[in-house]
């Protein structure tokens, strides 16, 4: 039976950075407690019964902020324009909190699509696997 976990800080905080391919830290893509609503939407943790893992997120392109009430361009969206988040070349650390311990799960990112969704919002879908089985199918 796979676990599949969706994740929200309120039930189990999480925070994902992301790194390169030699394990230098490049940047933040959502923090522990944080806020901003528009950042990343829809984080989710799959561990398999085969031991394989994978994580899904969503990076909308806008958002309204709610102090203004104005459409604003999400600043991760210009991450992946940029190359700071990109597919086969990097790395998402999601770390949990759970129990008093923080566990991390290493993830490379293997696709990055461009999506619409009902009510003709853009994003992109980011989807990564485990680190462990991308390293042994090489």
């Amino acid at each position: 039976m796979s676990v599949r976990v969706v994740l929200t800080q309120k039930s189990r905080p999480y925070k994902i950075e992301i790194f390169g391919l030699q394990d230098n830290f490049i940047g933040t893509l959502q923090s522990y407690n944080d806020s901003f609503i528009g950042q990343v939407t829809e984080p989710v943790v799959e561990i398999k019964d085969d031991g394989s893992q994978s994580f899904t997120c969503s990076i909308p392109k806008f958002y309204i902020n709610p102090e203004t009430n104005l459409k604003m361009e999400n600043p991760r969206w210009g991450d992946i324009k940029n190359g700071i988040l990109a597919e086969n070349t990097r790395i998402l650390k999601v770390f949990l909190e759970e129990d008093g311990e923080t566990k991390v799960y290493p993830f490379i990112v293997d696709k990055i699509t461009d999506k619409r969704d009902s009510h003709f919002s853009v994003y992109k879908e980011i989807e990564a696997n485990g680190l462990a089985f991308a390293e042994l199918g090489k």
